[in-house]
């Protein structure tokens, strides 16, 4: 019988990773955990828990302005975007460690560092390898951005978390509720919002008069909608102003370009393709 380091090994500390890597060592598996970024993967540290604080934070304006038919005076308030961020990535932080608290105090072993497959039961982090009879791929996605001229200027949901300012004019391109939820964000924190969309109507999949509903309620709050369009090419001026040229041939100008279009696998640099591993 075949003497490895572990039982599983497993690459990725997120939802997935950290759930299979907890109820293996609970059941006498010897496991290690590898991860090369923060604990807890896309819904704790760039999904849903940063964005659910942003969706508070930018109901907030329009709750004071219904507070006075309900007898308030709200004074003048102004929105600190530092405040929010800072905040929001203490909170993470703090997520952060409850992971890792639950990974080791279950008998997993923890491993920093970016793991690559390099044998059918042989993972290297750095320049350590270990042996396992079983390996675990369990990465997640990453944001997709489509290539095209100016591309590199915009910014996905790894970034929108972390801006060092705030801007006051955004874009958004997508049509899943996930560039709904951020048009929503940075209107009601304050920015002029476009959301571009190059179908007819977003939230395809959904009920079509859901889709109709929430087109009227969006517009509603200030967002400009901008459906059967595209953006073509984005062009960064002087000043840091980005141009985006639309499939119309109009341009809108903006400080943040933020794509929301969906996540691809992220397989690459795990050294698949070296094992004859065909990528999904």
């Amino acid at each position: 019988m075949a003497d490895f380091d572990f039982d599983l090994f497993v690459i990725g500390a997120g939802s997935g990773g950290v759930r299979a890597g907890r109820m293996a060592a609970a059941m006498g598996v010897k496991v290690a955990v590898a991860e090369d970024r923060h604990l807890g993967g896309t819904c704790v540290n760039v999904g849903c828990v940063p964005k659910k604080l942003f969706v508070y934070a930018s109901h907030y304006a329009e709750d004071f302005e219904n507070s006075r038919g309900f007898g308030w005076t709200p004074g003048d308030a102004g929105f600190d975007w530092p405040t929010l961020r800072d905040n929001k990535t203490k909170e993470i932080e703090r997520l952060n460690g409850i992971y890792n608290n639950l990974l080791v105090n279950s008998g997993c072993e923890l491993i920093h560092g970016r793991a690559t497959l390099v044998g059918p039961h042989t993972v290297a982090v750095g320049d350590k390898t270990y042996t396992a009879e079983r390996i675990l791929v369990a990465v997640g996605g990453w944001p997709n951005v489509p290539e095209f001229p100016g591309s590199e200027h915009v910014i996905s949901s790894n970034e929108v978390f972390y801006l060092d300012e705030f801007p006051k004019r955004a874009i958004v391109v997508g049509g899943g509720y996930i560039a709904v939820e951020f048009a929503g964000i940075f209107a009601g924190l304050g920015a002029k919002t476009d959301l571009i969309y190059r179908g007819e109507m977003f939230l395809r999949g959904f009920d079509n008069e859901v889709r109709e509903f929430t087109a009227e309620e969006v517009a509603k709050k200030g967002i400009n909608l901008r459906f059967n369009t595209n953006i073509t090419e984005i062009e960064k001026q002087e000043d840091g102003t980005l141009v985006a040229t639309l499939t119309d041939g109009s341009t809108v100008e903006a400080d943040a370009i933020m794509y929301a279009t969906g996540r691809n696998p992220k397989v690459a640099g795990l050294g698949l393709e070296e094992l004859g591993i065909e990528q999904g």
